[in-house]
């Protein structure tokens, strides 16, 4: 009888042992999933404001390299506008003084330029102007630098262009200001941001016509 007794006792020890080293390593377990869980929270957190950032960056960089491309394009019409304004206001005045043209007229919105430079077959000026660009006249209209040839219509040169003033400052001495801006405002700035540009042309061609007599 005692020995069984005992024996109970030892098989509840061992039972209650078991129980109790299983029961640790479920809590250990379960522990361990906890710890997992948490980890990939922070881990998601962490991944979530990584990527919020370089997203915002992105915005920025997109932000920036298109108003880059506005100035970029607004600097490069300025540029142009002075090369074509040059090479119009070069011509003035070849041949014109025996025809009685007046080779650079400056009105409240235009500037009309005359050269005679082609005519006879001979190859010499004819006193006419009836052939393209012998007259030409540029004006600012609609945000548009404007050019005519001769009696035809207006045909848009340049744009954006928001003014375009010109002054006869001497018989020979041509003053030209113009004004580009973006094409439309730039992000974050909310403007357009006009660049001005002046010109000071001279006017090398008036004199007589070196083909024809004087009169």
């Amino acid at each position: 009888m005692g020995i069984d007794h005992c024996q109970l006792i030892s098989v509840s020890s061992v039972t209650l042992w078991r129980t109790s080293g299983e029961q640790q390593t479920a809590n250990r377990q379960l522990n361990e999933r906890g710890f997992s869980l948490i980890e990939l929270m922070l881990a998601l957190a962490l991944g979530s404001l990584f990527l919020g950032a370089l997203l915002t960056g992105l915005h920025q960089t997109q932000i920036w390299a298109g108003n880059l491309s506005r100035l970029a394009a607004r600097d490069s019409n300025l540029q142009l506008a002075q090369l074509l304004l040059s090479r119009l206001i070069s011509s003035a005045g070849s041949n014109l003084r025996p025809s009685g043209h007046q080779s650079v007229e400056v009105r409240a919105d235009q500037l009309i330029l005359r050269a005679d430079l082609s005519g006879a077959a001979e190859g010499f000026p004819d006193g006419s102007l009836d052939d393209p660009f012998e007259s030409i006249a540029l004006r600012q209209r609609d945000g548009r630098l404007q050019l005519r040839s001769g009696n035809g219509s207006f045909q848009s040169l340049l744009e954006p262009v928001d003014s375009f003033e010109v002054q006869l400052q001497t018989s020979r001495l041509l003053r030209l200001r113009l004004v580009a801006s973006t094409e439309g405002e730039l992000a974050a700035v909310r403007q357009s941001l006009p660049e001005p540009m002046e010109l000071w042309q001279s006017l090398p061609n008036l004199r007589p016509n070196l083909f024809a007599k004087e009169d």
